[in-house]
């Protein structure tokens, strides 16, 4: 099973990430995410046997970090930059010290399954996937544009563990287990 630990984007939060979208998408071969798909994600786990997904939901019910916190959506990027995108993204200005935190502590509670410490974790939703860019100025132009725009801000209260399904449409994303924090 093909599994991964995130925190959805709210809905209300999703029609404005819909509009950045629709601003990037003619620069390029760019594929967007779905606006119900729109999350971030803690940690990939990639595949994993079914038979950990107990042992898995159990160490992650271990964590906690009362009351959530509040995160806040602010600004579009590039990964690993504008003129050779990669990955496009909208960023967390509210919050980011306390997913760091949260990624880690993911990442201490999946270490007894065979999960390696990752580095270089960077909080943000992914817009869009970049195949190819025709439009580097564009491209530049927009992100110059959404640099400074709020999506929003909402009370991350929990996690979740999730499947991802491939399909020829696209990936469907099931949640398996909800975590409050």
């Amino acid at each position: 099973m093909r599994a991964f630990i995130a925190i959805p984007c709210p809905g209300e939060l999703k029609a404005e990430m819909e509009e950045a979208q629709k601003k990037i998408k003619g620069f390029g071969d760019l594929k967007n995410v779905a606006p119900d798909n729109i999350h971030l994600t803690l940690r990939f786990l990639g595949e994993i046997d079914v038979e950990q997904v107990e042992g898995i939901i159990r160490a992650l019910e271990g964590i906690k970090k009362e009351g959530g916190f509040e995160v806040c959506i602010k600004g579009v990027g590039a990964f690993p930059g504008p003129g050779s995108a990669r990955v496009l993204w909208a960023g967390v200005e509210k919050g980011d010290k306390e997913l760091q935190e949260l990624h880690e502590s993911v990442g201490c509670a999946l270490l007894p399954f065979g999960f390696a410490r990752e580095d270089g974790f960077s909080s943000h939703y992914t817009l869009a996937r970049v195949k190819h860019l025709r439009d580097r100025d564009g491209l530049r132009k927009v992100l110059d544009e959404y640099k400074e725009k709020t999506f929003g801000c909402f009370q991350a209260d929990g996690f979740c563990l999730m499947k991802s399904e491939l399909r020829r449409t696209g990936p469907v994303y099931c949640v398996i287990k909800e975590f409050r924090l």
